[in-house]
């Protein structure tokens, strides 16, 4: 069977479909015939180091059970076994394989899937069942010698990972709503700015400043990040790396144009490194103060990131730097904590803590 393949580059990882491809007939109609031919060729493709994978509207667990009983379901990676379009699916599949879509053949049996595969996926090979008695003699399946079968090994390293994480993804979740509150709705800016960020395209920003003065950006958008209720664009632009307030953005145009991102770019580490540069802005000023040591604790987690022992006195108490944006500030939570904390330097903050006190004694005494 001659004329279907759209390049010919060289395969390196094959997508079946099962139903009247690898096997003969319908599984969900009563029975199949199956194919012991294909069955070693999937085997002899990974001798090869080519890999196999599925793509098939089906019954993941009746799937898996037959595939298991028959010995050839851990030469398959990453199988996709579901009821819905294929063409997304492969295009997720090839994505998370991390290969070219040249290198990767689809089999299937419909030629609308197989439309449907080549219009998701550029560049996908694809081709009809009668192909498969001619893979393993074309040339394109050549391969290397993996008798060890290490190339399969890694994938199914690959494939355990990515199972950990999908099932660490779904084993907790988070309820910001408060009891008694509303829940609060997603922000419509974060689902476009979520899809520019996985298609990779850059976004035209209309963007409110903390002044309220609007600017027009160009930006690639890196990803998105949910903190304390509001969501934050990590994105890069003509002068670096910037975070904006997705409530600050006051129009977003996706264009067509893609954007750029680091290769070595992680959207953990660049979140930790930004919030590490804001809290430092947020604490300019500092306080020396001492407080009886049971306490400490309780002192740093009120300030948080801003808080540092500096050491154990001799009388029981401990010693702290802390700091926030102003003197106020320190001023205004130690208040609340009365005689217990005593403010060493600077005098400035004993200053604050004099006047708050002189005005809740002449508002209250």
């Amino acid at each position: 069977m001659r004329g279907y393949v759209q390049t010919m580059e060289n395969i390196r990882l094959v997508v079946w479909d099962l139903d009247d491809t690898f096997w003969h007939g319908t599984l969900t109609e009563g029975g199949i015939a199956y194919a012991q031919r294909h069955h070693e060729i999937v085997v002899a493709l990974a001798r090869r180091g080519i890999m196999s994978s599925i793509c098939s509207n089906n019954h993941y667990g009746q799937v898996a059970a037959l595939l298991r009983k028959t010995g050839i379901w851990d030469y398959f990676i990453l199988p996709d076994i579901a009821w819905g379009p294929k063409g997304p699916r492969l295009a997720a599949l090839i994505e998370a394989v991390q290969l070219r879509p040249q290198t990767v053949l689809f089999i299937d049996d419909n030629p609308m899937n197989r439309a449907e595969a080549s219009f998701y996926v550029p560049g996908l090979q694809t081709a009809p069942e009668s192909f498969i008695p001619e893979m393993l003699g074309d040339p394109r399946f050549a391969g290397k010698d993996d008798a060890k079968l290490s190339r399969l090994r890694q994938y199914k390293v690959l494939e355990r990972r990515r199972a950990d994480a999908e099932a660490a993804a779904t084993a907790t979740m988070v309820d910001p709503t408060r009891w008694g509150e509303r829940d609060r709705e997603r922000p419509a800016m974060v689902d476009l700015l979520q899809t520019a960020v996985i298609q990779k395209r850059k976004v035209r920003l209309t963007y409110a400043g903390r002044t309220r003065e609007r600017s027009e950006r160009l930006v690639d958008p890196w990803g998105l990040v949910d903190k304390d209720q509001i969501w934050y664009l990590v994105a890069g632009t003509d002068h670096g790396r910037r975070t904006f307030r997705v409530d600050r953005i006051v129009e977003a145009a996706p264009t067509d144009d893609p954007a750029g991102r680091p290769g070595d770019f992680a959207l953990d580490e660049a979140w930790q490194e930004i919030v590490g540069e804001v809290e430092q802005r947020r604490s300019t000023t500092w306080a020396v103060v001492l407080i009886p040591a049971r306490f400490a604790p309780i002192l740093r987690d009120q300030f948080g990131r801003h808080s540092h022992p500096e050491g154990e006195l001799d009388d029981g108490r401990t010693r702290l730097r802390i700091g926030a944006p102003t003197l106020l500030d320190i001023a205004r939570h130690l208040a609340g904590w009365g005689a217990l904390a005593e403010v060493i330097d600077p005098p400035a903050v004993r200053e604050h803590l004099a006047r708050i006190g002189a005005e809740l004694t002449e508002s209250y005494a």
